[in-house]
């Protein structure tokens, strides 16, 4: 309330813009109509934030350098992006979330928290993937079956169309699930890696992705969570 009060009185203020678009996505209402509004709400304050971070400009007679000013100014863009990401994730847009908590993480390599539900984003875009390529399978077998009674030259063009298209969204999931594994189980280790309140949540996660890949095993896996330690030390990419 206190910072909506301070925007009624400077729609512009960047503090208050930034609060409310962090704190609205975290302390979301039971009530699934008033979260829908919450979010939508949060939303807004991190589009003027990030509005308003963008028209800054270093002042003049400071004694920080360029570099310095990049770096506080990438603090506060690798924020808001991290609130957009918390919005999209509550509203279950996976693909927007990776792109904003890609951003986020980008901007500001030490944030366990993004890293871990940047890591949760990628995980329900592998089993949205998984579950898609199961009915895909399920769909192609049903209409393969059902083209060995066709006759009617006219039903089975139609029906054969059909199966070609399901079998190159097949193919494009196919793609799709790994890279989605892959992503999630470097955003989780890096989140493991970085420790914090999530560690161990972001570690069950990871565990669960690995031995999808890795058959069962955990072999290998704390090595891969010093080496995506070590990329944290490197520029993104």
């Amino acid at each position: 309330e206190t910072g909506e009060k301070l925007l009624a009185i400077d729609p512009k203020d960047l503090p208050s813009l930034l609060t409310l678009a962090s704190i609205l996505p975290e302390r979301l209402p039971a009530d699934e109509a008033k979260k829908t509004e919450q979010l939508e709400k949060a939303q807004g304050f991190a589009q003027r934030a990030l509005t308003e971070i963008n028209a800054l400009q270093k002042p003049t007679g400071t004694t920080m350098t360029d570099e310095q000013w990049n770096t506080e100014k990438n603090k506060l863009l690798g924020s808001v992006y991290s609130s957009m990401g918390l919005i999209s994730l509550n509203k279950k847009d996976y693909p927007k979330s990776v792109e904003q908590y890609t951003l986020a993480t980008n901007l500001i390599r030490t944030n366990p928290i993004d890293f871990y539900r940047l890591g949760i984003s990628y995980t329900f875009l592998a089993r949205n993937s998984a579950k898609e390529l199961n009915e895909l399978v399920t769909n192609i077998n049903s209409l393969q079956t059902e083209l060995q009674s066709v006759s009617d030259p006219a039903v089975k063009e139609e029906k054969e169309k059909k199966l070609a298209e399901l079998k190159s969204k097949q193919a494009e999931d196919e793609k799709k699930f790994p890279e989605y594994r892959e992503k999630g189980i470097d955003a989780l280790s890096k989140s493991v890696f970085l420790k914090g309140v999530t560690e161990q949540q972001a570690r069950t996660q990871l565990e669960t992705l690995y031995k999808s890949k890795n058959n069962n095993s955990l072999d290998g896996l704390d090595a891969l969570i010093q080496k995506a330690g070590e990329e944290l030390k490197k520029p993104a990419q």
